[in-house]
């Protein structure tokens, strides 16, 4: 049995449904993400799980995570793919919520600011120190309060919904 949390990382999600469908004898075992750790018993034999929750920034506790998996038999795999919430912590993205997260995100990338959405409310800005300068990112900043207090974003055009933000 695989065991993960029902808002973990779509891929990881799909990547935990195609290993059942190949082998076949394999089920998922979906828990909250705050009651990981008491699912985890003799039946599971794989824990999979996004250290940092790509849509919230929250933190699973590694250790005591795969502590707990180990006691009981299982592997723990983890993606460590995204950022934290905690400044301290975080990579290089920043996430907003906001209920009409997908048009804004139109309206800014139509202005050439490029972040991407993430449902159902998730506006995601990722900086790159590689390729992306301060004056960058207080021209995205200028860019998304403009299109926040212009309204802009409530356009139809922005509405629609396309494969890719």
């Amino acid at each position: 049995m695989i065991l993960t949390e029902p808002g973990n990382f779509p891929t990881d999600l799909y990547i935990a449904q195609g290993v059942a469908g190949l082998i076949g004898d394999v089920d998922i075992r979906l828990a909250p993400a705050d009651q990981i750790a008491a699912a985890i018993d003799e039946q599971v034999a794989l824990v999979m799980l996004t250290h940092i929750h790509y849509k919230t920034g929250a933190r699973h506790d590694m250790a005591a995570i795969t502590r707990r998996a180990h006691e009981a038999g299982a592997l723990a795999l983890w993606d460590l793919s995204h950022s934290s919430r905690d400044a301290a912590a975080r990579g290089s993205q920043v996430s907003f919520a906001h209920p009409d997260a997908y048009p804004i995100m139109r309206a800014l990338i139509e202005r050439g600011v490029i972040g991407d959405f993430r449902a159902p409310d998730i506006l995601r800005f990722g900086f790159t120190p590689l390729y992306v300068g301060f004056e960058d990112v207080g021209r995205a900043a200028d860019t998304l309060f403009d299109v926040l207090s212009s309204g802009i974003w409530r356009s139809e055009q922005f509405r629609t919904r396309e494969k890719v933000t």
